[in-house]
């Protein structure tokens, strides 16, 4: 996240037809005054080199989505932004950072959330699409490398972004498949059907509508570990913290809740 840094978009002559529009949402999440990022990190259990990165990220990633190879311009007089398709030099997307040499996997791991954190709050240039690959070649806690894509939210959201990444991954028995999860259909199977439930959840549906109209007229969040009050905490510093939980774990939390789909959790929202 980064506050009050102008960003540049291109000014050009073009055909419309040649010029995709910008969603409201596009524009919120990346302007002047406001520009959000989405980060993913791929742990890789074999560690990849810059050339396979980069033949993987022209031939696989570049083709899933024409936003992945358009950057913002002006199309008009207002200033309106748009796509427009431009020629990717996928080098000059790929990023491989430099750490300390001879460092245990904990410090590695330790390493690479710092490296995370840092460019969580940098901008992306807007002279190119608005993505990078950070190739982290050094082996930490979870696999001998690790890929750390970090997307513009103008580009779409997290689920979208994440969902076309998965589209693009095969199964390592079957490289002819595409990856499969577990059919969500499983995990609510159990849950009871009926007018009760259905009465639970306008309950807390009207629960939740009236907690968040208290919050847009007034209301503060108590401060807690993940909210400091503090004016101008945007401005500071940002760190990243992981937590790993074992498969095991959320298949007994799922065995006990039914599934979450109709569970509300208001002790952990938090802004």
């Amino acid at each position: 996240m980064d506050f009050n840094k102008p960003i540049r978009t291109l000014k050009v002559e073009e055909d419309e037809e040649t010029l995709l529009p910008v969603s409201p949402s596009g524009q919120c999440l990346s302007n002047s005054t406001l520009t959000l990022t989405i980060l993913f990190v791929a742990e890789l259990e074999t560690s990849f080199d810059e050339f396979e990165t980069t033949e993987i990220i022209r031939n696989v990633f570049l083709p899933l989505n024409a936003r992945f190879s358009s950057i913002l311009v002006d199309n008009d007089e207002k200033g309106s932004p748009a796509w427009k398709k431009v020629d990717v030099r996928v080098e000059d997307h790929i990023i491989v950072p430099t750490f300390p040499i001879g460092l245990t996997d904990m410090e590695y791991d330790e390493k690479l959330r710092e490296y995370v954190s840092k460019i969580a709050g940098e901008r992306l240039s807007s002279n190119q699409p608005l993505w990078e690959v950070h190739l982290v070649k050094y082996p930490n806690m979870y696999g001998a490398g690790s890929l750390v894509f970090k997307f513009s939210h103008a580009l779409g959201d997290g689920f979208s972004i994440v969902g076309v990444i998965f589209s693009a991954i095969k199964r390592a028995d079957d490289p002819s498949l595409p990856l499969t999860l577990p059919d969500m259909s499983l995990s609510i199977a159990g849950m009871k059907k009926g007018l009760w439930n259905y009465v639970t959840r306008c309950i807390n549906t009207v629960s939740d509508l009236r907690f968040s109209i208290l919050k847009g007229t007034g209301l503060e969040d108590s401060k807690s570990a993940v909210r400091s009050g503090m004016v101008g905490v945007e401005f500071e510093p940002i760190a990243i913290s992981t937590i790993s939980i074992p498969m095991e774990r959320l298949k007994l939390i799922k065995a006990k809740i039914g599934g979450v789909s109709a569970i509300r959790w208001p002790n952990y929202i938090c802004t």
